[in-house]
């Protein structure tokens, strides 16, 4: 009995290391992969001559910085244009102010004197050919009060339509100097000092360094190990760790690329996974090796 009870305990003990020697050889999952920096093409929203350039390729830039001066007195010149139009324009409405005063005078006039007309036909003191001629000089009146009306209402329809021009203007002349949107390398400029940019024509490309991605390729078997929104650790060729996030998963398979090293190479089929992870103190660079930990 107490044989049989030391053999009963010593399988149950052998069975407790084996699944301890379990975990400790299950390791977490290594991927090899490097970082990328997320590429912006940055346009000139407004044409013209680039009278100063104040970036090289190579240049590391700041969201803000001044990267060229577009030469804008052809802008600045229309919205003088539209100035003198406005000017113009407050004297016709004063104009149309001042005869929209004076026909609601007239009219009130003649309003007056019909009403006292038509009383002095009523007691037959005058004849009706008079108030006749006061109806169609009182409908005169209002016809005259009605077009001062539209005529004021027209200016000022004016008016807006060359404010929205001068905003159109001030926007562009605004667009002349072009700024940096974000943060990172410029990898390649387009147009020198001196070249005519046009509209919505691309300066420059810089590669954004605030946010990196990185691109792992994981096989079936280990899809369901991961999940968006999974947080994860990438790890530099220092050893430093970083946090990131599984920001994408690939819903279609695709066979494994040539050039990525993954774990189980006997899988011909595997499923991209993007990583996102932030760099706000500009510690990971663009193109950096490095290993992701699943």
């Amino acid at each position: 009995m107490k044989y049989k009870r030391l053999l009963i305990l010593g399988l149950a003990l052998l069975l407790v290391l084996f699944s301890f020697g379990c975990k400790l050889n299950k390791k977490a999952q290594t991927y090899t992969t490097t970082l990328e920096g997320i590429s912006i093409h940055v346009p000139s929203l407004t044409g013209g001559i680039i009278n100063k350039l104040m970036v090289d390729e190579g240049r590391w830039i700041n969201v803000g910085d001044t990267l060229a001066i577009l030469d804008s007195r052809e802008i600045r010149y229309q919205a003088d244009q539209i100035d003198a139009s406005l000017t113009e324009l407050s004297i016709q409405t004063q104009i149309a102010n001042s005869n929209l005063q004076q026909a609601q005078t007239d009219l009130a006039y003649i309003q007056e004197k019909q009403q006292r007309t038509q009383r002095l036909l009523t007691s037959e003191v005058i004849q009706q050919q008079s108030l006749d001629d006061l109806n169609n000089l009182l409908q005169k009146s209002r016809t005259m009060v009605n077009n001062a009306n539209d005529q004021l209402t027209m200016l000022r329809a004016t008016q807006e339509k060359l404010l929205a021009q001068k905003k159109i203007l001030l926007k562009k002349i605004a667009d002349a100097v072009i700024i940096s949107p974000a943060k990172g390398k410029i990898t390649s400029l387009y147009y020198r000092q001196g070249e005519a940019l046009a509209p919505y024509a691309n300066l420059l490309e810089v590669i954004n360094t605030a946010s990196l991605q990185a691109k792992i390729y994981v096989s079936e078997s280990e899809l369901a190990k991961v999940k968006t929104g999974q947080q994860v650790k990438v790890i530099t060729e220092s050893g430093q760790k970083y946090p990131a996030v599984i920001d994408h998963i690939s819903n279609q398979a695709e066979f494994t690329p040539k050039t990525i090293l993954t774990p189980d190479t006997r899988a011909s089929m595997v499923y991209a996974v993007t990583l996102k992870v932030e760099n706000p103190k500009d510690t990971l660079k663009d193109g950096m090796p490095v290993d992701v930990e699943l």
